[in-house]
């Protein structure tokens, strides 16, 4: 074997090229061990590449890990899944809906412990943090009459409301002592200091007849003439019969404070006062549709589906659609009819087809 010269012009360490030790001249891929000095250098120097890698790219890697968590506004608190509602229709039941023109509400579930399921309207509560509740009139005509016709003792039988212009119409048959006689009850609607809806009493009729003396003919107070159970939803001071927003809206059961009371043009609005919480920025573009709603928190069920710290984004299926439709008495069937999809690093995106839509579809299947 020719003998190697060690004065001869070495090769540069390029690729595939042998590398200086220091020592002796190694080509690549050849083992050996290394002293102390060498493996601290090399660390450090590995150290120092990871650095600098981090440096360049990494804090960018960081931040889009990051991104899903501050994109999703303040976390709720644990057991709660916080909702931003704009233009949804939320159908209760089916002669009761509610629409959320712009509202920032909190689900909270009575055991934290479980996943919430929108379906089991018993198992949390709706507390509204900020903004605004249009009920239509049959709406408002129907929770007033069945929250008279579930109190124990009835006030009235044969309850039946109607909307008129700014105020309330409302007829039964109250008794008085033996006797059982028709009523009516009519004036505007108003909102006290508490809050409280106000239906302040301007015309009673009883059996056909205008009654001017109203105090003399409620002797004992209004409360006591209607037998107003003490401590319940409905109330009355003077001539007015207070109504708690609270009690008058079907489960799942509701708290916030209203601040504003409109009614009129066959409605009746409701403002809810408090400081909302910021809006996901990713809900803040110029491309975001007229209506949606955004739930994010603890887990939930949405359909045959458990989310694990839910990030849920709904919209109409119709992408023209003036508002969203929600209901939860078919909720399952929408979402089986509608499509979801994951989007935005786990985000679940829902597309649901509204109540007039689900029974086209039904007709045509029929």
């Amino acid at each position: 074997m020719e003998k190697r010269r060690t004065d001869a012009p070495q090769p540069s360490a390029g690729a595939g090229s042998p590398k200086q030790t220091g020592q002796a001249w190694v080509p690549w891929g050849t083992s050996r061990c290394m002293s102390p000095s060498e493996r601290s250098l090399s660390l450090g120097t590995r150290i120092g590449m990871a650095a600098a890698f981090l440096k360049a790219a990494g804090s960018r890697f960081v931040e889009e890990l990051a991104q899903p968590q501050r994109s999703r506004g303040d976390v709720p608190p644990p057991g709660t899944v916080r909702i931003w509602a704009r233009e949804t229709t939320f159908h209760l039941e089916p002669h009761v809906a509610l629409h959320l023109e712009d509202l920032v509400a909190d689900l909270v579930a009575h055991d934290a412990s479980r996943a919430l399921r929108p379906g089991d309207r018993d198992s949390y509560m709706f507390r509204i943090l900020s903004g605004r509740i249009r009920l239509a009139a049959p709406t408002v005509e129907c929770l007033v009459a069945r929250m008279l016709d579930k109190l124990e003792p009835k006030p009235l039988d044969e309850v039946s409301v109607q909307v008129e212009g700014r105020g309330l119409r409302l007829t039964g048959a109250v008794r008085l002592g033996p006797l059982r006689a028709p009523v009516l009850l009519a004036g505007p609607l108003d909102l006290d200091p508490d809050g409280r809806i106000a239906f302040v009493i301007r015309r009673l009729e009883v059996s056909g007849l205008r009654v001017g003396g109203l105090f003399d003919l409620l002797s004992g107070g209004l409360d006591r003439w209607l037998r107003l159970p003490p401590g319940g939803p409905v109330s009355a001071e003077g001539q007015r019969i207070l109504l708690d927003p609270a009690g008058i809206v079907p489960s799942p059961r509701s708290e916030g404070r209203v601040c504003g009371l409109e009614l009129g043009d066959g409605e009746m609005v409701l403002t809810y006062a408090g400081e909302a919480p910021p809006l996901p920025p990713s809900l803040a573009g110029d491309d975001t549709p007229a209506a949606w709603l955004h739930a994010l928190g603890h887990d939930m069920h949405v359909g045959r589906m458990q989310m694990h710290d839910t990030h849920c984004h709904v919209v109409p299926l119709a992408p023209d659609a003036a508002w969203l439709d929600l209901s939860l008495d078919v909720l399952d069937e929408q979402l089986q009819a509608g499509r979801s999809r994951v989007v935005r690093r786990g985000e679940l995106l829902v597309n649901l087809p509204g109540l007039d839509e689900l029974a086209e579809a039904e007709t045509r299947q029929h």
